[in-house]
């Protein structure tokens, strides 16, 4: 992103569809059994319909990677392990990324528990969820734009419907800022709803829609 800015080219992206999907935390573990204390025991609870899901982890480490090593767990209903992500964090290690990633296999809707395990490590570090085609129990809509849309020199791109445009909020899916540095996220809104050849009148939605529309007027 640096590197187009200083070429004077414009990136313009989307800030995502998980403002419903998001969760942040900083790690803490007062009854020292290696997991995220989150306000419900079995772990953050999260309404899946059946499907593949992705669930990402990742933490704030980017520039000592390693120091601390997250592993990232699902759960059913019945307490039965259905996914988990365990890579290897290693301090200074080639490709080291504070991160983990998996898709699960949603065979009936309902409530699900996502857990985070602390392997290595002696932080506290702070770390975002999301769990794409998920509705969080009562999660943090702030933060959750996704890369590149947190870099500063990036324009961002949330939605509206375009249904009384000039009058409607921001679409409650709708990612939302600040970002890391307390820069204010999304830097402008876009119209979803869109007629399009391929979706059909009022068929397409989400910042994936907003971001071409207002990508198209720059230009």
């Amino acid at each position: 992103m640096d590197t187009l800015a200083a070429n004077d080219i414009a990136m313009i992206t989307s800030a995502g569809n998980y403002a419903q999907q998001h969760d942040r935390h900083v790690f803490t573990d007062n009854d020292l059994d290696t997991f995220h204390d989150f306000n419900n025991e079995r772990g953050l609870p999260v309404y899946y319909k059946p499907g593949s899901r992705r669930i990402n982890l990742i933490w704030d480490e980017f520039d000592s990677c390693g120091y601390n090593d997250l592993d990232l767990y699902v759960w059913d209903e019945d307490g039965v392990i259905i996914g988990k992500s365990t890579g290897d964090q290693t301090l200074d290690a080639e490709n080291c990324h504070p991160s983990e990633r998996f898709n699960v296999g949603i065979n009936r809707e309902g409530w699900y528990y996502i857990g985070v395990h602390h392997k290595k490590g002696e932080g506290h570090p702070k770390f975002d969820i999301i769990a794409r085609s998920g509705d969080v129990y009562q999660g943090e809509q702030e933060h959750s734009i996704v890369d590149p849309g947190n870099h500063p020199s990036v324009l961002t791109v949330g939605a509206v419907r375009v249904d009384d445009y000039l009058h409607s909020s921001l679409e409650s899916f709708s990612s939302q800022g600040p970002n890391s540095f307390g820069l204010t996220k999304p830097d402008l809104v876009g119209p979803d709803g869109l007629s399009t050849l391929s979706y059909g009148p009022k068929n397409f939605f989400g910042t994936s829609a907003s971001t071409p529309a207002v990508a198209g007027i720059l230009a």
